[in-house]
């Protein structure tokens, strides 16, 4: 806040008191009534001025200070009602946000979910989350940690009761829920339209020496609003997942390691160069004569290399011994992997 300080200086009365003194030519003593009244009165004069003057002053500073005053006031006030709309904002916000528990396995993984729309239920080998209060419809996940099995291995398990034509089960794999660089396999099936069959997913990944199972069941409420709260009400668990110690995957340690095409070995500008790394992540390298080399960035799974720029372009691939066989322009090529 600025403040004002106002000095009245009486040494400028006394000067003008000396300047009228100092009109009366060389006899003083002399000096009239009148002109003696006169300079009295010019000196009085300008004593009132000064003093107006410096009153005025100090009136203005004084509206001036008030006038800061009250405006740091206004902005102080302003400043403590927006707080507290932001805090009452974000109260309302907190209040808005749905009630989650955490349910810990000793298996060493971690979900969220919500009390008051899921009942859990504790299975030896792992937990039951069904959703609750439902008019009609159902969602049931099931997180279980099989020991001694494949992921492949156990999806066929799982998904034999599915349906009478396997071919009808999608497949994909990727990036396992919870974590960045660790490998998972889905299957999925949704039987035709009217045929009161559920949705059915399954995800699994080597996990610790296992397998971690996400197995998830729906059936259709046939209400938009009822199958897209299930839905979510399931997603969200299965994206709340962490683990106290995810170890390192086995089942695909041999394919990291970079390869280069099998008739140029001890070329450093290969025709192809594949570098492959455990994060799931790598690099496709093409050098053609007389063109631009080519370089692909790429996620490699069990079969495939999928480009991270377009997953629609991708290259089957298959690993024997040192060996790896690309298919590239449906043509195979051979890459060696070099020991560095």
């Amino acid at each position: 806040m600025r403040r004002y300080r106002t000095v009245i200086l009486a040494a400028g009365i006394l000067a003008a008191l000396a300047s009228a003194c100092g009109n009366s030519g060389a006899k003083p003593a002399a000096t009239s009534a009148a002109t003696t009244t006169a300079a009295a009165t010019t000196a009085a004069a300008e004593t009132t001025a000064a003093t107006e003057t410096t009153a005025a002053e100090t009136t203005a500073a004084g509206k001036e200070t008030k006038a800061a005053e009250t405006t740091a006031e206004k902005e102080t006030t302003a400043a403590g009602a927006s707080t507290a709309e932001t805090t009452a904002a974000e109260s309302a916000a907190e209040a808005e946000l749905p009630k989650t528990e955490e349910w810990h396995s000793d298996a060493g993984w971690t979900v969220r979910y919500r009390p008051d729309s899921m009942e859990v239920t504790e299975l030896p080998d792992g937990a039951r989350f069904a959703c609750s209060g439902l008019e009609k419809g159902s969602g049931v996940l099931e997180i279980r940690c099989v020991p001694d099995k494949q992921p492949e291995e156990l999806l066929a398990e799982v998904t034999e009761s599915w349906t009478s034509a396997p071919e009808n089960i999608g497949r994909t794999e990727g990036i396992f829920p919870g974590t960045e660089d660790r490998w998972g396999f889905w299957r999925s099936f949704s039987g035709a339209e009217g045929s009161g069959e559920p949705y059915r997913t399954a995800i699994a990944g080597e996990y610790n020496g296992g397998v971690l199972l996400f197995d998830i069941c729906q059936e259709l409420a046939g209400d938009d609003g009822i199958d897209m709260k299930v839905s979510d009400l399931i997603a969200e668990v299965v994206d709340t997942i962490s683990y106290d110690d995810f170890q390192e995957q086995k089942m695909y340690d041999y394919v990291p390691g970079k390869y280069v095409s099998a008739d140029a070995q001890d070329d450093p500008k290969a025709p192809v160069e594949l570098q492959l790394s455990e994060n799931h992540q790598g690099k496709l390298i093409l050098r053609e004569e007389g063109k631009d080399e080519q370089e692909v960035s790429l996620i490699w799974g069990s079969t495939q290399l999928t480009s991270v720029d377009d997953p629609g372009v991708f290259w089957e691939y298959t690993v024997e011994g040192d060996s790896l066989y690309v298919n590239l322009s449906e043509e195979w090529a051979e890459l060696v992997k070099i020991k560095e």
